[in-house]
């Protein structure tokens, strides 16, 4: 059975960022950089965890916004 751990994660930009179809690509981007780093780079769980687990599915959603972007990842 999967289980769920929450992060926060800041963002800082050099502009404000309020359109919300930007906000949206913007989850989408970090979704998607995280979701690479699972796939090609060297994971984003403990490499020595004691359950040996692996990144099942990535959730991202801008604080304010009830679009949440969900990226299933590659399983080897």
């Amino acid at each position: 059975m999967s289980k769920t751990t929450r992060f926060i994660v800041e963002i800082v930009t050099a502009d404000d960022i309020v359109d919300d179809n930007e906000k949206i690509d913007m989850a989408q981007n970090i979704a998607r950089a995280i979701v690479n780093e699972v796939d090609y780079g060297a994971g984003i769980t403990p490499g020595f965890s004691i359950n040996r687990t692996n990144t099942e599915i990535v959730y991202v959603r801008e604080w304010y916004s009830d679009k949440q972007i969900i990226e299933h990842v590659w399983k080897q």
